[in-house]
C-alpha cells in the first residue's frame, strides 16, 4: 500500500511539473526596464557603428548620416535653452549609472561632464572592435547634426570614462 501511495504521489508531482507554464511574462521594475532601454539605445549605435565599418564607411559617415536623419525628427524652431535641456535630458538618460556634472554656463554656453556614459558597453564595444574614442566621435557628430539645426556649436571631448560636452552659439 505504501509503495501505492509513493507512486500516485510520484504521478501527482510529475503531472503538476508539467502543467506549469514553461514560460511566463516577466514584470520588470521600473529600474529594470530603464536599464535596459538604456542598453538598447547606446547598443544600437554601437551595432550601426559596426554595420557601417563592414560596408566599409567610416564611423564619421555613419554618424553624419544617422545624425542627418535624427535632426529631421527635432523641432528646428528650437531656442538654444531648448537644445541645451535637451541634450543634458539625452545624456542623462543614456548614462543611467553615469553622473552628469554642469562644469560652466552662461547664457550663450554649456559645458558639462558626462561619466561612466554607459559602461555595460564596454563589453559590447570589445566585442565589435569598437572603441570609446570611436563612439565618442559618434555621439559628437551625431548630436552637432542637431545643433547645426539652429546654428549652434557641439563638441564632446572624451577622455576615457569622461566626456565633456561643450553646446554655444555661434
Amino acid at each position: 500500500m505504501k509503495k501505492l501511495i509513493i507512486l500516485v504521489l510520484g504521478f501527482m508531482f510529475v503531472l503538476a511539473a508539467r502543467g506549469q507554464d514553461k514560460f511566463t511574462v516577466p514584470s520588470p521594475s521600473a529600474l529594470q526596464k530603464y536599464n535596459t532601454a538604456a542598453w538598447q539605445w547606446n547598443g544600437a549605435y554601437v551595432i550601426m557603428i559596426k554595420y557601417a565599418k563592414s560596408l566599409g564607411q567610416t564611423v564619421e559617415e555613419a554618424a553624419t548620416a544617422a545624425g542627418s536623419i535624427a535632426a529631421a525628427t527635432w523641432n528646428s524652431n528650437m531656442t538654444f535653452d531648448d537644445l541645451v535641456n535637451s541634450m543634458l535630458y539625452t545624456y542623462a538618460v543614456m548614462a543611467p549609472s553615469g553622473k552628469i556634472e554642469i562644469l560652466e554656463q552662461s547664457p550663450d554656453m554649456v559645458v558639462f561632464s558626462v561619466a561612466n556614459l554607459y559602461k555595460p558597453l564596454d563589453n559590447m564595444l570589445d566585442e565589435f572592435k569598437i572603441t570609446r574614442a570611436e563612439l565618442s566621435k559618434f555621439y559628437a557628430i551625431y548630436g552637432k547634426q542637431i545643433a547645426d539645426l539652429i546654428g549652434a556649436k557641439y563638441s564632446v571631448i572624451d577622455t576615457g570614462d569622461i566626456s565633456t560636452v561643450t553646446i554655444s552659439k555661434n
